[in-house]
């Protein structure tokens, strides 16, 4: 009996392992997250309990826009919980980064004016708002802005702040240039020069600047100023040589030679830039009508003229402009004539250059313009 028993034992063990590794070893269906639940997993917060409750308070504030409360309960949790104050920062820093680059500029002011009144020199939200200044389309502001800065920043911050600082001005000049803002140059570049007073490039382009607005003094003066050493040696040696000639009463102006003929720029009214062709045949400059048209103020109408050209006589309208310019010399209350179906390019003629004398050196292709 007790071997039977035994030997029940035995099966029943044996039996019991085959269906126990048959259930182990079976296939079964792998069930895998779902890709949503992986990426909630990796976005979701860590439970609320385990953060301040001014952390909350001030989340809640901020999505609420409600800054000022909000910066409040944020300097409360930076008393309470300096690590959680500082993850929230970036994380404020962060969505103000995402107004910008959305074109949010009045939230981004907003909540910005509220963290300044309490971190006056927070360098990053400074940054910040430079930069709101560029997307609103306010430059100058900008750059005076981040020139400011450089004197509370970290060699970190720094290295970011004058790469900006280079992009900014750069574009800012090429742009005032393009206007011929003569004034406005040497107004902002000198607002720059109070931070940074020694540097090429603001110096350079306030000499250019004076030089354009014939006060030669002054540009002497702003390139006496530059370094010995700077990456604008070629340029300032050329302005250094039309001071000289300026000075001595010589202009050599560029030409732009299309065929047998040469454009010249030039500045009518202190205000409207074009391009004239060089005619020593022609006894009067003549503007096209859509030119002057165009002149602010409206040029002052003489009389009706009949003058010849090359197609014969024709009728031409007499017009005095307040002002005519071309390198540093100006002559006021300079006259034109505007003729009827006159086409391409407006024309410089004798009534300017028998003021001067002039030569037009085909070799370098500028024109030679001196007092007499």
């Amino acid at each position: 009996m007790k071997r039977t028993f035994s030997t029940y034992l035995l099966i029943t063990a044996l039996t019991a392992s085959v269906a126990l590794n048959g259930y182990l070893l079976w296939p079964t269906e792998v069930v895998r997250p779902s890709k949503e639940a992986v990426t909630q997993s990796k976005t979701q917060q860590p439970p609320s309990e385990l953060f301040s409750p001014y952390y909350q308070q001030a989340i809640r504030q901020f999505d609420q826009q409600q800054f000022s409360a909000a910066v409040a309960s944020y300097q409360q949790l930076h008393t309470a919980q300096p690590l959680q104050a500082e993850q929230l920062y970036f994380q404020w820093r962060n969505s103000v980064e995402d107004w910008l680059n959305d074109g949010q500029l009045t939230t981004v002011e907003r909540f910005l004016q509220a963290f300044l009144t309490s971190e006056p020199y927070n360098v990053s939200m400074l940054q910040l708002d430079a930069e709101r200044l560029v997307k609103s389309q306010q430059p100058n502001q900008a750059i005076v802005a981040l020139l400011a800065l450089q004197s509370l920043a970290n060699e970190s911050q720094l290295a970011a702040i004058n790469m900006r600082l280079t992009q900014l001005t750069i574009a800012q000049l090429q742009a005032l240039n393009e206007r011929r803002a003569w004034q406005t140059i040497t107004e902002q570049t000198l607002a720059w020069l109070d931070y940074d007073n020694e540097n090429p490039r603001y110096l350079f382009a306030l000499a250019h600047a004076y030089y354009q607005l014939n006060d030669l003094p002054s540009a002497q003066s702003s390139l006496d100023r530059l370094p010995l050493e700077h990456p604008l040696q070629s340029q300032a040696a050329a302005l250094q040589e039309q001071i000289n000639h300026a000075i001595n009463g010589l202009d050599k102006v560029p030409l732009e030679k299309r065929g047998a003929h040469y454009l010249i720029d030039i500045i009518i009214n202190n205000d409207v830039n074009t391009q004239l062709m060089i005619d020593t045949g022609a006894s009067f400059t003549v503007l096209p009508k859509q030119l002057l048209e165009s002149l602010y103020p409206q040029p002052k109408y003489i009389n009706e003229m009949t003058v010849n050209t090359a197609n014969g006589q024709v009728k031409a309208a007499h017009y005095q402009v307040e002002s005519i310019k071309i390198g540093q010399q100006i002559l006021h209350n300079f006259d034109i004539l505007v003729i009827n179906n006159h086409s391409g390019y407006g024309l410089l003629g004798m009534n300017f250059l028998q003021h001067f004398k002039f030569n037009i050196n085909q070799l370098d292709n500028q024109l030679e313009l001196e007092k007499q």
